[in-house]
């Protein structure tokens, strides 16, 4: 059995597949940012209904309707929710620890530089280059 190659077959395919990549590491950090933000938003919630009575109405969107529960029975499903959160960042970042290393790989393999690893100096020239146009 041949073993299957992943990469690009061809030289003209070798972009298309670094900015795949880079396309895909994107994603992943635009989704770990986003479950962070809403990691925040429970925690302030939680933070918000800790000290409340346990049977003080409040309400709870639900799939888009407002639900009257208790603050009881909010404050535990909100912990779990969190924790759900924590374990799905923690899957996140290492699919984006695996991506980054991959994006690596790839760069060392077919000679590539990242953009990211400009030098001080070119970032200050193209400054100095702009300029108003009136």
């Amino acid at each position: 059995m041949e073993a299957k190659k992943t990469g690009p077959q061809n030289p003209s395919e070798i972009p298309m597949h670094y900015n795949k990549l880079r396309q895909e590491y994107g994603q992943i950090f635009k989704v770990i940012i986003d479950l962070e933000e809403e990691k925040k938003e429970h925690l302030l919630v939680k933070e918000a209904m800790k000290d409340l009575e346990k049977e003080r109405k409040c309400w709870r969107l639900v799939g888009g309707v407002l639900v009257e529960r208790t603050v009881g029975e909010v404050l535990p499903s909100l912990e779990g929710n969190v924790e759900m959160i924590e374990k799905t960042l923690a899957m996140y970042n290492e699919g984006l620890k695996k991506k980054e290393k991959d994006i690596f790989e790839f760069e060392r393999e077919y000679g590539l530089k990242s953009d990211t690893k400009k030098k001080p100096e070119e970032g200050k020239t193209e400054a100095k280059m702009t300029g108003v146009l009136a």
